[in-house]
């Protein structure tokens, strides 16, 4: 799926998109920084059509031309059918309770995206990723996923992004804190 040298392909969030605009306050200018940096370093952004359908409900005016942006400069793969029926499966079988399966499955779409392309998730929904990570040990495929939050976490996601983006380990939803 990779296509450039140090570019990935990543998975964004539309929590992102619609917090992402001209606002200095809040997660807007996080969120707005991001997808610059994105854009910038020459990674892409991976639509499905759950992905997409989320953008274009929930989008900003700005992520409307950063899109613009993206397509002209070949930074956006479309993946038509990134659906894993055994993994929305999984993840409704170990969810501990119904609040945590209903929140897995509205996201579970990012994870399918990110199977299908390399494996990097931007979403600021820490709430599913911490069910996600609750049940990374019964679902062996989604341990290697990386999922970043550009709002808690600004200066970290610029900087990761600059480096190529790299698979960091504590970042990974199979990644158990040794004192847990």
């Amino acid at each position: 799926m990779n296509s450039s040298p140090g570019s990935k392909s990543l998975v964004i969030d539309a929590n992102i998109a619609r917090a992402a605009g001209e606002n200095i306050a809040g997660p807007s200018r996080p969120c707005s920084d991001f997808l610059e940096a994105v854009r910038e370093h020459k990674h892409k952004v991976v639509f499905t059509p759950d992905v997409l359908s989320e953008w274009d409900e929930h989008g900003s005016r700005f992520t409307s031309g950063w899109r613009g942006r993206m397509l002209r400069t070949n930074q956006i793969i479309f993946l038509p059918d990134a659906k894993d029926h055994t993994l929305r499966n999984s993840v409704s079988n170990q969810a501990n309770d119904d609040g945590s399966r209903t929140a897995m499955l509205k996201d579970v779409h990012l994870l399918e995206a990110a199977l299908a392309a390399d494996r990097r998730v931007a979403s600021m929904d820490d709430r599913a990723r911490s069910h996600f990570l609750a049940v990374s040990p019964q679902i062996d495929i989604i341990r290697g996923i990386m999922w970043v939050n550009p709002d808690t976490d600004s200066v970290y996601c610029l900087d990761w992004l600059q480096r190529g983006a790299p698979i960091e380990r504590e970042r990974q939803l199979g990644y158990q804190h040794r004192n847990q």
